[in-house]
């Protein structure tokens, strides 16, 4: 008979089968900026959009490091134009992520409710992402 201790080392110890790099999402770019706009901080989830950094107008790639969060307002303003040119920065510099550990944790907790050490937990972890 397996414990609820071994079944949920091994529960957790599944996580780590997932190798290879996070698939590029609009959501997955939100999850990595932290639900925040990267031009002015705004963490309004329902007003976020993605910007690429270098407008798709002007040659911009759909790739990790060319979008960004940002929020309606701070998208509009900056519109078809280069950070230079909107005279805007970025709070943080967009970057490839290997994984999201905390992504997947979530996730993986959704799916674990019967797990003892579940109440225990679920509190550190954010669930409304």
């Amino acid at each position: 008979m397996v414990s609820r201790g071994q079944r949920s080392a091994a529960a957790l110890s599944s996580l780590h089968l997932v190798v290879g790099k996070m698939k590029l999402t609009s959501r997955n770019v939100m999850a990595r900026d932290g639900y925040r706009c990267q031009y002015c901080g705004s963490d309004k989830k329902s007003d976020l959009t993605i910007d690429h950094i270098i407008p798709t107008s002007r040659g911009g790639k759909n790739t990790w490091t060319n979008m960004t969060t940002a929020c309606f307002k701070c998208n509009t303003t900056k519109d078809s134009r280069t950070l230079a040119e909107a005279k805007m920065t970025l709070i943080n510099k967009p970057y490839v992520p290997a994984l999201m550990p905390i992504l997947m944790l979530r996730e993986h907790i959704r799916n674990a409710s019967e797990e003892s050490w579940l109440p225990h937990i679920k509190h550190m972890i954010p669930m409304d992402m």
